[in-house]
Order: structure tokens, then sequence, then C-alpha cells
């Protein structure tokens, strides 16, 4: 029996079948009745510019019609998931949509939000059970390469959906989730687990020449709780944390320069060759309430720049507020050690320097100087968050990175060195970064630290 249409979701009312909005879809398999249940076995064809694959069973003889599917997509177009999030299609050239979902995206393209806001249908959700495991062993989406292949598994019973579990190949890794969304009453209640484990570092750069040479490994942990009939209206509720980091790697150095604003570095590298260099670690922990994303650690520490950072990301307004402060550990007369600010929205994003923090300093922007003590970039009482997210990155030694000999690895030179900064300010900290290499540093006790409120560590010091 072949079936085919503009969207999966018009099945509702005439099968009671509660399945997602999707681009116009064929379909040809064999249709079976055997009384109160059916099936559709062996069944080949395309929804969207996806290819699948499966057998599908219903049984409608309880209070509900029970769903369960076997799916297999060779090619998966990661765009074609869309109506899972309540968002629509891709309409570029090439790409297959209906006309609802066309119009849908030209108005969503000249608004201001990128998060999908369109509500999940609770009436639909509650009518149908489920149970579907559909596996894609190939992911076709340009503007997100590094993602691989998906395994999930759906279950819908009484309004209660949960994805157990809903995982990604991302970059030689894996990004595993389990997601529990609750529509027996309104507003939808939903929680998920995110785990990112292995994720190659080269892999995650869109240019060749910048992943070539660089090596490491992203990992971490994210858990969320957020209350919305929306994608858009849960995470703007949510509370949480999420904590990435990553080990031991190289980097270009093109990319370290450019993001230190060394000018002269910059542009030797632009005119010549690119060369490699080590990381230490880096590591990004942010706790969520009410879905506003704060910073509680957030540094990158490489052999010739250290960053920290601190600020905001408002998942319900989706606007970011981040500030980036690069330390080159060498002394070119060019390099500007200005602030860099990210900010504007998750549609239009900026990165920029904050030139007002140039001004602030009453020299010239084109020497080198100490930049005036300010507050903490982070609070003192997480290290170990940020130890565990570079332990779930599960990163290999790397034999041509050197580690310092006077603390436990390399992560530690950075936590030492903010917490050095909590102690003594910039001024020294830029001092420690241009003329003394982390190996020189006493070797600070962070859980003491840590665990001292920071007046007394101040007053100890």
């Amino acid at each position: 029996m072949r079936v085919s249409g503009q969207d999966l979701d018009d099945l509702y009312p005439l099968l009671g079948l509660t399945l997602p909005p999707s681009p116009p879809y064929r379909l040809d398999g064999r249709l079976r009745r055997n009384g109160d249940h059916w099936r559709y076995d062996g069944f080949k064809g395309v929804v969207g510019d996806s290819d699948l694959t499966g057998d599908v069973q219903v049984d409608v003889s309880g209070k509900r019609p029970v769903f369960n599917a076997q799916l297999l997509s060779r090619r998966l177009d990661l765009d074609d998931l869309a109506g899972f999030l309540g968002a629509s299609p891709s309409t570029g050239g090439g790409e297959t949509a209906n006309a609802r979902q066309q119009k849908q995206a030209a108005e969503r393209a000249a608004g201001s939000r990128l998060l999908p806001d369109t509500p999940y249908d609770l009436e639909k959700l509650n009518a149908m059970d489920a149970d579907v495991r559909w596996r894609a062993q190939k992911i076709h989406a340009p503007r997100l390469p590094m993602i691989d292949d998906m395994d999930a598994h759906l279950l819908l019973e009484a309004g209660l959906l949960r994805l157990e579990p809903l995982n990604f190949g991302v970059a030689g890794g894996d990004v595993r989730s389990t997601i529990r969304m609750d529509a027996r009453q309104a507003p939808i209640d939903t929680r998920a687990k995110i785990a990112v484990r292995g994720v190659e570092l080269p892999r995650l750069f869109a240019q060749a020449e910048l992943a070539q040479g660089a090596t490491g490994s992203i990992g971490g942990d994210i858990a969320v709780h957020g209350r919305g009939n929306s994608v858009a209206a849960i995470l703007g509720s949510a509370d949480g944390d999420v904590g990435l980091g990553m080990g031991r790697g190289r980097i270009s150095n093109l990319i370290m320069e450019l993001a230190g604003l060394d000018i002269a570095e910059s542009l030797k590298f632009l005119l010549t060759d690119d060369r490699q260099i080590p990381i230490r670690c880096a590591f990004a922990d942010f706790g969520v309430k009410d879905g506003l994303m704060t910073s509680r650690a957030l540094a990158f520490d490489s052999t010739d720049t250290i960053i920290v950072g601190e600020g905001t990301i408002n998942l319900k307004d989706e606007r970011l507020d981040l500030l980036l402060r690069p330390r080159p550990k060498d002394r070119s007369i060019l390099s500007l050690r200005s602030p860099l600010r990210v900010g504007g929205t998750f549609k239009d994003p900026s990165f920029r320097p904050d030139m007002a923090a140039l001004g602030l300093r009453g020299r010239s922007p084109w020497r080198w100087a100490p930049s005036p003590r300010r507050p903490p970039c982070w609070p003192p009482s997480r290290p170990a968050r940020a130890k565990t997210a570079i332990a779930a990155a599960g990163t290999r030694a790397d034999p041509t990175v050197s580690r310092p000999s006077r603390v436990a690895s390399a992560c530690d030179v950075a936590l030492q060195l903010f917490q050095l900064q909590l102690l003594v300010g910039d001024d020294r900290l830029d001092q420690v970064a241009d003329g003394n290499h982390a190996d020189n540093l006493p070797a600070l006790d962070h859980r003491q630290v840590a665990d001292a409120p920071l007046g007394h560590q101040l007053h100890a010091r």
C-alpha cells in the first residue's frame, strides 16, 4: 500500500495517531490487519529529504491506540526532525517543505527569535501510547557537519513522554540524553540530562585549515528542569547546571592570537604560516535559574594566552552578555589586551572588543599596561565542578604538551592562576601571565582557598 501526503500530522483526524509535523512524505509497504491489530511491514520511502524504512504496528483494542515502530534512516536530513521541536524544516534551495511550513519559515526568518515557540498539543500527547526506536546511520546537517548519527527510543504512555535515550554521535564522540516530558497537565514539566563525552576538538571547526593539527577532547554534563508548552517556554523557565570541559590538547595559534587581539602575531600568521600551541585546559560552568545562565567558572589556558570570562546567557530573552578577558603571555608591543564582549541575541550575536574598557585605562592601547583591579570573575567554590567536566572529556595524553612540575595536572595551573587572581587582582595576574611561567607559581591548595570566605582569603594574603 502506497501512502503520501504533505504532513504526517494530518493523519491525526483520520487515524487518531499522534505523529509529529513533517515535510511531504511518500511510503510504500505491506498493510495487514488482524482484528484490532494493524501492521505496516517492510515499508520504504522518504519523509522530506530523509529516507525511511521500517515496520509499524498499531493496536486499537484499548482505551488509546498503541503505536509501535522500528525505523531506520540511512541518511537523515536533520532539519526533517524540526517538527519534534515545534519548528519548521529548512526551505532553501533543494529542501523539501509544504506550503504551510514555507510560510512559517518565512515568518520566523523575519522575526528576532531563534528558539521554537510553537506550543505542543497536549490533547494529542494524551491521545496515544507509543514505543518507537529510530536509528539514523548518517546525519546530513550542513550547518552542523560534526553530527554523525542518531539513536532514539521514544516512549509515550498516558501523556508521559520519555526519550530514553536520545543519542547523537558528534565529532567522533557522543552526546547522550534522557528527556522526560510530563504532558498530563499544563504546562508540560520537562527534565533533561545530557552527557557529552569524547567530542573531538578538530572536528568542531568548519574551516579545515583551523582544524589541521588540532587535538583535544571535550566532555561535560547538562541537567535542566523547565515548565512550558514549547521549547522556548521550557528553556525560558529552566533551572539546572551546565558544565563543559577540555583537558590537554592543541589548537591553531592563529585562533588564540585573534582571541587575544595580538595584532602583530595575527598579521604574521595570516600572511605566512600558522602553528599549533598546547592547550592546558578549558572549562565552562554555568548555573541556570529561571532561564538565566550565569557563569560560575569560565576559563581557557594555553601556553600563549589565558582567557578568563564571566557573564550571562538569557534563555528567556535569547540574549548574550559575556565578557572574555584575554591575557597573552608574550609582550608583543601591539597586543591590545582588551576584553572581548560577546553580546547580541541568539539569532544575531556580536563579538567585539570592549573599547570602553580600553578607554578606562587612561593609556595608549598600543602598549602593555596592567589592567585595574576588578571583582573575581567566578566564585572560589567551584574548582571541583570544573575538574569533573574536564574529566568527562576523556582526553588522552599528548606527549608534546609539557606538564607543570609543581602541580598535579595542567588544569591545576589554570585553577591556581584564577585563585591567585582572586587574591591579588589583575595587576599581578598580568605580570604572571607575561613574565612568569606557571611552573614558578607557589603551590596553592585550591581546597583551602575555596573553603575560606573571600574576605578571610584577602586578609590572610
